[in-house]
Protein backbone atom coordinates (compact mmCIF):
# COMPACT_ATOMS: atom_id res chain seq x y z
CA UNK A 1 0.00 0.00 0.00
CA UNK A 2 1.39 2.84 -0.71
CA UNK A 3 1.29 6.03 2.05
CA UNK A 4 -1.44 9.00 1.41
CA UNK A 5 0.02 11.60 -1.26
CA UNK A 6 -0.29 14.13 1.00
CA UNK A 7 1.90 13.34 3.54
CA UNK A 8 5.74 13.68 4.69
CA UNK A 9 7.50 10.06 5.54
CA UNK A 10 10.47 9.51 7.64
CA UNK A 11 13.37 7.46 6.41
CA UNK A 12 15.62 6.73 9.44
CA UNK A 13 18.88 5.30 9.37
CA UNK A 14 19.34 2.37 11.86
CA UNK A 15 23.05 2.18 13.11
CA UNK A 16 24.21 5.03 15.17
CA UNK A 17 19.98 6.54 15.09
CA UNK A 18 18.09 3.91 16.55
CA UNK A 19 20.97 1.51 17.67
CA UNK A 20 24.59 0.70 17.40
CA UNK A 21 26.54 -0.77 15.08
CA UNK A 22 30.72 -1.17 14.29
CA UNK A 23 31.44 2.19 15.74
CA UNK A 24 31.49 2.05 19.53
CA UNK A 25 32.76 -1.96 19.55
CA UNK A 26 36.50 0.13 20.17
CA UNK A 27 34.46 0.74 23.56
CA UNK A 28 33.42 -2.72 24.21
CA UNK A 29 36.74 -3.91 23.01
CA UNK A 30 38.79 -1.00 25.43
CA UNK A 31 36.91 -3.13 28.71
CA UNK A 32 37.41 -6.35 27.63
CA UNK A 33 40.92 -6.20 26.12
CA UNK A 34 42.59 -2.93 26.95
CA UNK A 35 43.17 0.21 24.98
CA UNK A 36 45.64 -0.65 23.03
CA UNK A 37 43.88 -3.18 21.11
CA UNK A 38 40.91 -0.76 20.85
CA UNK A 39 43.65 1.51 19.46
CA UNK A 40 44.46 -1.62 16.59
CA UNK A 41 41.11 -2.27 16.26
CA UNK A 42 40.14 1.49 15.27
CA UNK A 43 43.13 1.46 12.76
CA UNK A 44 42.05 -1.60 11.49
CA UNK A 45 38.52 -0.73 10.78
CA UNK A 46 39.72 2.42 8.65
CA UNK A 47 41.81 -0.21 6.58
CA UNK A 48 39.13 -2.43 6.11
CA UNK A 49 36.53 -0.06 5.35
CA UNK A 50 36.19 -0.61 1.56
CA UNK A 51 35.69 -4.28 2.34
CA UNK A 52 32.82 -3.36 4.84
CA UNK A 53 31.33 -1.32 1.90
CA UNK A 54 31.53 -4.09 0.10
CA UNK A 55 29.72 -6.46 2.51
CA UNK A 56 26.94 -3.83 3.01
CA UNK A 57 26.09 -4.65 -1.00
CA UNK A 58 26.82 -7.60 -1.22
CA UNK A 59 27.30 -8.06 -4.51
CA UNK A 60 29.99 -10.76 -4.98
CA UNK A 61 28.56 -13.11 -2.20
CA UNK A 62 30.81 -11.51 0.86
CA UNK A 63 29.80 -12.98 4.43
CA UNK A 64 30.21 -11.48 7.49
CA UNK A 65 32.72 -14.75 9.00
CA UNK A 66 34.82 -13.77 5.92
CA UNK A 67 34.75 -10.11 6.26
CA UNK A 68 36.06 -10.96 10.37
CA UNK A 69 38.58 -13.43 9.62
CA UNK A 70 40.27 -10.90 7.24
CA UNK A 71 39.81 -8.30 9.90
CA UNK A 72 41.74 -10.62 12.39
CA UNK A 73 43.95 -12.30 10.02
CA UNK A 74 47.15 -9.33 10.70
CA UNK A 75 47.34 -11.02 14.59
CA UNK A 76 46.84 -8.09 15.98
CA UNK A 77 43.83 -8.96 18.10
CA UNK A 78 43.20 -11.39 21.08
CA UNK A 79 40.11 -13.11 19.88
CA UNK A 80 39.04 -15.19 17.33
CA UNK A 81 36.09 -15.12 15.53
CA UNK A 82 33.36 -15.81 17.96
CA UNK A 83 34.87 -13.38 20.38
CA UNK A 84 34.39 -10.53 17.69
CA UNK A 85 31.21 -11.47 16.64
CA UNK A 86 29.64 -11.60 20.30
CA UNK A 87 31.01 -8.00 21.10
CA UNK A 88 29.86 -7.13 17.62
CA UNK A 89 26.13 -8.68 18.68
CA UNK A 90 26.27 -6.68 22.08
CA UNK A 91 27.34 -3.74 21.09
CA UNK A 92 24.02 -3.80 18.26
CA UNK A 93 21.83 -4.40 21.12
CA UNK A 94 23.23 -0.85 22.95
CA UNK A 95 20.32 1.33 22.08
CA UNK A 96 20.77 5.29 21.12
CA UNK A 97 19.71 7.26 23.50
CA UNK A 98 15.42 8.32 23.49
CA UNK A 99 15.57 8.44 19.56
CA UNK A 100 12.49 5.61 19.44
CA UNK A 101 10.67 7.84 21.69
CA UNK A 102 11.00 10.82 19.56
CA UNK A 103 9.71 8.69 16.90
CA UNK A 104 7.27 7.35 18.87
CA UNK A 105 5.91 11.15 20.42
CA UNK A 106 5.44 12.22 16.83
CA UNK A 107 1.57 13.45 16.99
CA UNK A 108 1.07 15.55 13.74
CA UNK A 109 3.30 15.78 10.60
CA UNK A 110 3.76 18.71 8.02
CA UNK A 111 1.54 18.21 4.66
CA UNK A 112 4.75 19.58 3.05
CA UNK A 113 8.08 20.94 4.18
CA UNK A 114 7.16 24.03 5.53
CA UNK A 115 3.87 23.22 5.48
CA UNK A 116 1.05 23.25 8.27
CA UNK A 117 1.01 20.43 10.31
CA UNK A 118 -2.21 17.57 9.98
CA UNK A 119 -3.05 15.37 12.99
CA UNK A 120 -1.34 11.96 12.98
CA UNK A 121 1.16 9.74 12.94
CA UNK A 122 4.07 9.59 9.92
CA UNK A 123 5.17 6.47 8.13
CA UNK A 124 8.53 5.22 9.26
CA UNK A 125 10.87 3.51 6.97
CA UNK A 126 14.22 2.03 7.81
CA UNK A 127 17.18 2.81 5.16
CA UNK A 128 20.19 1.56 6.35
CA UNK A 129 23.60 0.15 5.00
CA UNK A 130 23.79 -3.04 7.17
CA UNK A 131 24.94 -6.41 6.76
CA UNK A 132 22.96 -9.75 5.53
CA UNK A 133 23.51 -11.95 8.46
CA UNK A 134 22.48 -9.25 10.85
CA UNK A 135 19.31 -8.30 8.88
CA UNK A 136 18.26 -11.83 9.55
CA UNK A 137 19.28 -11.70 12.96
CA UNK A 138 17.48 -8.46 13.43
CA UNK A 139 13.64 -9.95 12.55
CA UNK A 140 14.14 -12.98 15.26
CA UNK A 141 15.94 -10.97 18.06
CA UNK A 142 13.06 -9.93 20.43
CA UNK A 143 15.84 -6.65 21.02
CA UNK A 144 14.60 -5.03 17.71
CA UNK A 145 10.75 -5.74 17.85
CA UNK A 146 9.19 -2.57 19.16
CA UNK A 147 11.50 -0.56 16.83
CA UNK A 148 10.53 -2.85 13.82
CA UNK A 149 6.47 -2.43 14.70
CA UNK A 150 6.85 1.38 14.81
CA UNK A 151 7.80 1.04 10.46
CA UNK A 152 6.06 0.34 7.86
CA UNK A 153 9.45 -1.34 5.92
CA UNK A 154 12.74 -1.66 5.59
CA UNK A 155 15.71 -0.78 2.95
CA UNK A 156 18.59 -2.72 3.61
CA UNK A 157 21.92 -2.39 1.16
CA UNK A 158 22.67 -5.38 0.80
CA UNK A 159 19.50 -6.43 -0.45
CA UNK A 160 19.36 -2.89 -2.22
CA UNK A 161 23.09 -4.15 -3.81
CA UNK A 162 23.62 -0.83 -2.88
CA UNK A 163 24.64 1.66 -0.45
CA UNK A 164 23.13 5.07 0.52
CA UNK A 165 26.10 6.93 -1.39
CA UNK A 166 25.17 5.54 -4.35
CA UNK A 167 22.86 7.48 -6.70
CA UNK A 168 20.39 4.51 -7.34
CA UNK A 169 19.43 4.00 -3.33
CA UNK A 170 17.34 6.70 -2.78
CA UNK A 171 15.44 6.76 -6.13
CA UNK A 172 14.65 2.87 -5.60
CA UNK A 173 13.81 3.32 -2.24
CA UNK A 174 11.27 6.85 -2.96
CA UNK A 175 9.64 4.37 -5.62
CA UNK A 176 9.56 1.33 -3.88
CA UNK A 177 7.44 3.81 -1.15
CA UNK A 178 5.56 5.15 -3.73
CA UNK A 179 6.54 9.33 -2.87
CA UNK A 180 8.26 12.08 -4.57
CA UNK A 181 11.51 13.36 -2.55
CA UNK A 182 9.29 16.42 -1.68
CA UNK A 183 7.64 13.86 0.54
CA UNK A 184 10.47 12.72 2.27
CA UNK A 185 13.17 13.39 5.32
CA UNK A 186 16.30 11.46 5.81
CA UNK A 187 17.56 11.30 9.07
CA UNK A 188 21.54 9.81 9.71
CA UNK A 189 24.73 10.48 11.18
CA UNK A 190 27.06 9.70 8.71
CA UNK A 191 27.40 13.53 6.17
CA UNK A 192 28.42 11.68 3.13
CA UNK A 193 24.85 10.25 3.07
CA UNK A 194 22.75 13.03 3.87
CA UNK A 195 24.32 14.46 0.81
CA UNK A 196 23.65 11.68 -1.09
CA UNK A 197 19.67 12.00 -0.27
CA UNK A 198 19.98 15.84 -0.67
CA UNK A 199 21.45 15.04 -4.16
CA UNK A 200 18.08 13.27 -4.71
CA UNK A 201 15.95 15.90 -3.56
CA UNK A 202 15.31 14.30 0.32
CA UNK A 203 15.47 17.04 2.90
CA UNK A 204 17.90 15.44 5.21
CA UNK A 205 18.94 16.23 8.77
CA UNK A 206 22.46 15.05 10.12
CA UNK A 207 21.94 13.03 13.57
CA UNK A 208 24.10 13.89 16.76
CA UNK A 209 21.42 13.30 19.52
CA UNK A 210 17.40 12.87 19.72
CA UNK A 211 17.19 16.30 20.89
CA UNK A 212 19.07 18.30 18.19
CA UNK A 213 16.86 16.06 16.17
CA UNK A 214 13.31 16.22 18.03
CA UNK A 215 14.69 20.18 17.37
CA UNK A 216 15.20 20.04 13.58
CA UNK A 217 11.82 18.36 12.99
CA UNK A 218 9.62 20.74 14.93
CA UNK A 219 11.29 23.26 12.41
CA UNK A 220 10.00 21.90 9.57
CA UNK A 221 6.37 21.34 11.09
CA UNK A 222 6.61 18.32 13.31
CA UNK A 223 4.61 18.24 16.13
CA UNK A 224 5.52 15.81 19.45
CA UNK A 225 3.17 15.11 22.90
Amino acid sequence: MTPNKNKVVLLSDFSEVLFHGINGMDTLITIYYGKEVAEAFRRRHQEKNHKLIELFRRKNGETEDAFWLDFLSNGEFPMNLDDIKSIFTENMHRKIHHTFEVYTSIIAYPEKLGGEPIQGYPDIYIASDHIAERVEMFKTDSTYANTFAITKGCFWSCELGCIKQDPEFFPQVLEKIGITPAQAVFIDDIEANVESAERSGIYSILFDNSQQLQQQLEEIGFRFV
